[in-house]
């Protein structure tokens, strides 16, 4: 439906904006389209219209859902360079995908940077921080505890 409308805005010669490219870069991101996701960030390009921080937490939540997190770095710095900074959405969604892959240095290293930037986590980041810890590995917890606490 978002494509049709789109399409019959072209037709009409109006032009999208920014909320325009988000509802269709996050829908089809949402539902794991990455390549169309893509394709509307590049026609935004083309229009010379600059993405904000949730058009790209939109494409950098359907890169970490198709667990691409090496991918899902290079955009996530990519923002960054384009004088987008990442919020705490942004980080959450790359601590949350490390904590899936067991990656807790990575996890630690990302809540650090995000203090350092004063970025304020809330409870879904707190969540991500701790999901997979559990008592069978009640050693690797209070180890992990302790390098946050120290953070």
């Amino acid at each position: 439906m978002a494509k049709v409308l789109y399409q019959e805005m072209l037709r009409k010669k109006l032009s999208p904006s920014v909320v325009t490219y988000f509802v269709l870069i996050h829908g089809h991101a949402k539902v794991g389209r990455l390549q169309q996701a893509f394709q509307y960030s590049g026609e935004m390009e083309k229009r010379d219209i600059r993405p904000n921080v949730m058009t790209c937490n939109a494409l950098l939540h359907g890169i970490c859902k198709a667990g691409e997190i090496d991918e899902a770095y290079r955009y996530f710095r990519k923002m960054e360079e384009d004088g987008i900074p990442p919020n705490k959405y942004s980080y959450t969604m790359l601590i949350n995908k490390n904590s899936d892959l067991g990656k807790w240095e990575e996890v630690v290293e990302l809540y650090r940077e995000m203090l350092d930037k004063e970025i304020e986590p809330d409870a879904y980041t707190h969540w991500a921080l701790f999901k997979h810890l559990d008592k069978d590995h009640a050693s690797r917890e209070v180890e992990f505890l302790e390098k946050i606490l120290r953070s």
